[in-house]
Protein backbone atom coordinates (compact mmCIF):
# COMPACT_ATOMS: atom_id res chain seq x y z
CA UNK A 1 0.00 0.00 0.00
CA UNK A 2 1.52 3.33 -1.04
CA UNK A 3 1.16 6.71 0.66
CA UNK A 4 -1.68 7.91 -1.61
CA UNK A 5 -3.73 4.83 -0.65
CA UNK A 6 -2.90 5.11 3.06
CA UNK A 7 -3.70 8.81 3.48
CA UNK A 8 -7.51 8.65 3.13
CA UNK A 9 -7.68 6.09 5.95
CA UNK A 10 -5.31 7.99 8.23
CA UNK A 11 -7.17 11.23 7.46
CA UNK A 12 -10.45 9.60 8.48
CA UNK A 13 -8.88 8.46 11.76
CA UNK A 14 -7.46 11.95 12.40
CA UNK A 15 -10.82 13.57 11.62
CA UNK A 16 -12.59 11.21 14.02
CA UNK A 17 -9.93 11.78 16.68
CA UNK A 18 -10.34 15.53 16.38
CA UNK A 19 -14.13 15.27 16.61
CA UNK A 20 -13.96 13.01 19.67
CA UNK A 21 -11.41 15.28 21.36
CA UNK A 22 -13.63 18.29 20.69
CA UNK A 23 -16.67 16.53 22.18
CA UNK A 24 -14.64 15.32 25.18
CA UNK A 25 -13.33 18.86 25.71
CA UNK A 26 -16.88 20.20 25.65
CA UNK A 27 -17.98 17.66 28.25
CA UNK A 28 -14.89 18.39 30.35
CA UNK A 29 -15.50 22.15 30.49
CA UNK A 30 -19.15 21.56 31.38
CA UNK A 31 -17.88 19.57 34.36
CA UNK A 32 -15.40 22.36 35.27
CA UNK A 33 -12.40 20.10 34.54
CA UNK A 34 -10.24 22.79 32.98
CA UNK A 35 -7.00 20.78 32.67
CA UNK A 36 -8.80 17.97 30.82
CA UNK A 37 -10.57 20.54 28.61
CA UNK A 38 -7.24 22.14 27.72
CA UNK A 39 -5.67 18.75 26.88
CA UNK A 40 -8.65 17.75 24.73
CA UNK A 41 -8.68 21.02 22.81
CA UNK A 42 -4.94 20.93 22.17
CA UNK A 43 -5.33 17.32 20.98
CA UNK A 44 -8.15 18.36 18.64
CA UNK A 45 -6.05 21.19 17.17
CA UNK A 46 -3.02 18.92 16.67
CA UNK A 47 -5.11 16.16 15.07
CA UNK A 48 -6.72 18.74 12.77
CA UNK A 49 -3.35 20.20 11.78
CA UNK A 50 -1.95 16.74 10.98
CA UNK A 51 -5.17 15.96 9.07
CA UNK A 52 -4.74 19.13 7.00
CA UNK A 53 -1.14 18.21 6.20
CA UNK A 54 -2.26 14.71 5.14
CA UNK A 55 -5.14 16.08 3.09
CA UNK A 56 -2.89 18.52 1.23
CA UNK A 57 -0.30 15.77 0.67
CA UNK A 58 -2.97 13.49 -0.79
CA UNK A 59 -4.20 16.30 -3.01
CA UNK A 60 -0.64 16.91 -4.24
CA UNK A 61 -0.17 13.20 -4.97
CA UNK A 62 -3.49 12.33 -6.59
CA UNK A 63 -5.11 15.62 -7.64
CA UNK A 64 -8.84 16.24 -7.62
CA UNK A 65 -11.37 13.44 -7.66
CA UNK A 66 -14.61 13.88 -9.57
CA UNK A 67 -17.88 12.58 -8.16
CA UNK A 68 -18.85 9.68 -10.43
CA UNK A 69 -22.65 9.96 -10.24
CA UNK A 70 -25.04 12.44 -11.87
CA UNK A 71 -28.40 13.92 -10.99
CA UNK A 72 -29.88 14.44 -7.54
CA UNK A 73 -27.21 12.43 -5.71
CA UNK A 74 -24.47 14.60 -7.15
CA UNK A 75 -26.38 17.77 -6.19
CA UNK A 76 -26.80 16.55 -2.60
CA UNK A 77 -23.13 15.56 -2.45
CA UNK A 78 -21.97 18.92 -3.75
CA UNK A 79 -24.24 20.80 -1.31
CA UNK A 80 -22.82 18.83 1.62
CA UNK A 81 -19.27 19.22 0.34
CA UNK A 82 -19.68 22.98 -0.16
CA UNK A 83 -21.07 23.48 3.35
CA UNK A 84 -18.28 21.31 4.78
CA UNK A 85 -15.60 23.34 3.00
CA UNK A 86 -17.19 26.68 3.91
CA UNK A 87 -17.46 25.78 7.60
CA UNK A 88 -13.92 24.38 7.73
CA UNK A 89 -12.49 27.54 6.18
CA UNK A 90 -14.54 29.74 8.52
CA UNK A 91 -13.44 27.84 11.63
CA UNK A 92 -9.68 28.37 11.13
CA UNK A 93 -9.58 32.01 12.28
CA UNK A 94 -12.06 31.17 15.07
CA UNK A 95 -9.74 28.44 16.38
CA UNK A 96 -6.74 30.76 16.31
CA UNK A 97 -8.74 33.43 18.15
CA UNK A 98 -9.92 30.87 20.74
CA UNK A 99 -6.36 29.72 21.36
CA UNK A 100 -5.24 33.35 21.71
CA UNK A 101 -8.05 34.21 24.15
CA UNK A 102 -7.39 31.11 26.27
CA UNK A 103 -3.66 31.83 26.37
CA UNK A 104 -4.32 35.40 27.52
CA UNK A 105 -6.78 34.24 30.16
CA UNK A 106 -9.72 36.10 28.61
CA UNK A 107 -12.16 33.30 29.36
CA UNK A 108 -15.44 35.21 29.07
CA UNK A 109 -14.65 36.18 25.45
CA UNK A 110 -13.32 32.67 24.88
CA UNK A 111 -16.56 31.15 26.17
CA UNK A 112 -18.77 33.32 23.93
CA UNK A 113 -16.77 32.63 20.79
CA UNK A 114 -16.36 28.92 21.60
CA UNK A 115 -20.11 28.40 21.31
CA UNK A 116 -19.95 29.32 17.62
CA UNK A 117 -16.58 27.73 16.98
CA UNK A 118 -17.64 24.39 18.40
CA UNK A 119 -20.79 24.33 16.28
CA UNK A 120 -18.85 25.21 13.12
CA UNK A 121 -16.26 22.51 13.82
CA UNK A 122 -18.81 19.81 14.49
CA UNK A 123 -21.01 20.66 11.53
CA UNK A 124 -18.01 20.86 9.22
CA UNK A 125 -16.51 17.63 10.49
CA UNK A 126 -19.80 15.73 10.50
CA UNK A 127 -20.51 16.78 6.92
CA UNK A 128 -17.35 14.97 5.80
CA UNK A 129 -18.64 11.44 6.63
CA UNK A 130 -21.97 12.28 4.97
CA UNK A 131 -20.21 13.24 1.75
CA UNK A 132 -18.03 10.12 1.96
CA UNK A 133 -21.14 7.94 2.30
CA UNK A 134 -22.48 9.42 -0.91
CA UNK A 135 -19.09 9.00 -2.56
CA UNK A 136 -19.09 5.34 -1.51
CA UNK A 137 -21.98 4.71 -3.88
CA UNK A 138 -19.46 4.67 -6.72
CA UNK A 139 -18.74 1.00 -6.08
CA UNK A 140 -22.35 0.00 -6.72
CA UNK A 141 -22.92 -1.69 -10.08
CA UNK A 142 -26.04 0.38 -10.88
CA UNK A 143 -24.04 3.58 -11.10
CA UNK A 144 -24.22 5.44 -14.38
CA UNK A 145 -21.11 6.89 -15.96
CA UNK A 146 -20.83 10.65 -16.04
CA UNK A 147 -20.92 12.41 -19.39
CA UNK A 148 -17.19 13.13 -19.16
CA UNK A 149 -16.40 9.48 -18.51
CA UNK A 150 -18.62 8.40 -21.41
CA UNK A 151 -16.81 10.82 -23.70
CA UNK A 152 -13.44 9.52 -22.53
CA UNK A 153 -14.54 5.95 -23.24
CA UNK A 154 -15.79 6.98 -26.70
CA UNK A 155 -12.37 8.44 -27.57
CA UNK A 156 -10.55 5.17 -26.92
CA UNK A 157 -9.59 3.60 -30.24
CA UNK A 158 -10.10 -0.10 -30.21
CA UNK A 159 -8.26 -2.33 -32.72
CA UNK A 160 -10.34 -3.33 -35.74
CA UNK A 161 -11.81 -6.80 -35.59
CA UNK A 162 -9.51 -9.39 -37.09
CA UNK A 163 -10.52 -11.47 -40.09
CA UNK A 164 -12.35 -14.66 -39.24
CA UNK A 165 -10.21 -17.78 -39.22
CA UNK A 166 -10.18 -19.70 -42.51
CA UNK A 167 -12.63 -22.55 -42.94
CA UNK A 168 -10.59 -25.74 -42.89
CA UNK A 169 -13.51 -28.15 -43.33
CA UNK A 170 -12.90 -28.43 -47.13
CA UNK A 171 -9.58 -29.73 -48.42
CA UNK A 172 -9.36 -26.96 -51.01
CA UNK A 173 -10.03 -24.10 -48.55
CA UNK A 174 -6.67 -24.26 -46.76
CA UNK A 175 -4.82 -23.75 -50.03
CA UNK A 176 -7.22 -20.92 -50.98
CA UNK A 177 -6.44 -19.10 -47.73
CA UNK A 178 -2.75 -18.90 -48.62
CA UNK A 179 -3.32 -17.77 -52.21
CA UNK A 180 -3.27 -14.13 -53.26
CA UNK A 181 -6.18 -12.79 -55.34
CA UNK A 182 -4.00 -12.84 -58.50
CA UNK A 183 -3.02 -16.48 -58.04
CA UNK A 184 -6.64 -17.42 -57.35
CA UNK A 185 -7.62 -15.91 -60.73
CA UNK A 186 -5.03 -18.06 -62.46
CA UNK A 187 -6.45 -21.22 -60.98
Amino acid sequence: MNLAELLPHSNAVLNATSTLALCAGFVAIRGKRIALHRACMISAVIASAVFLAGYLTRFALTGTHRFPDVGVIKSVYLAILFSHMLLDVAVVPIVFRLLFLARRGRFEEHKKLARYGCRCCLRGWLAAPASLCLWGRQSQPTMRLSRTTQQQHARISYPPPSAPPPDTSHPDSSSDATLTPASRARR
